[in-house]
């Protein structure tokens, strides 16, 4: 792997190898916060003292999963930083790889009624169409991502 640093961060290039960098070697090149400790990549002190068990103290030897599992996800978000930036990549680039959402998007392929079914639906209503049940949470939530209405279970 090298590693090449510009004026905003760093740039990582494989070099004739497949395998995964350490967690420390891959936030590097996708963040601008570096893990140079265990501290550093989760809050919770059991699981500090079982990774610093299993590297033998040496965060650089840290597994780059393991890493991000570990990792304090940030306030809201129910993942680290670094699983949200490669899920950001790898959709954005599957989304534009596939010819059904590119060039094969049109009344030809899906039909009209198809295109305004594709174009009418979001994820509250693939969720409310599977689950009704959850119309009460979902209620004056304009994105099923962002989070939901408190109800109670009465």
């Amino acid at each position: 792997m090298v590693y090449l640093r510009t004026s905003q961060r760093p740039m990582c290039y494989a070099v004739g190898s497949s395998a995964c960098p350490a967690t420390t070697s891959f936030v590097d090149c996708s963040t601008s916060k570096p893990i140079d400790s265990f501290e550093k990549l989760t809050d919770r002190p059991e699981w500090v003292q079982e990774l610093r068990r299993v590297y033998n103290d040496d965060v650089e030897q840290l597994d780059q999963m393991i890493g991000m599992y570990a990792e304090n996800p940030p306030q809201g978000f129910a993942f680290s930083d670094t699983a949200f930036r490669i899920f950001v990549l790898m959709a954005s680039r599957r989304l534009n790889s596939d010819r059904f959402l590119t060039t094969d998007y049109n009344e030809h392929t899906y039909t009209k009624v198809g295109i305004e079914w594709v174009n009418d639906t979001d994820m509250s209503t693939v969720l409310l169409r599977h689950y009704p049940a959850l119309a009460p949470a979902l209620r004056g939530v304009t994105n099923a991502f962002w989070p939901w209405t408190k109800v109670s279970r009465e």
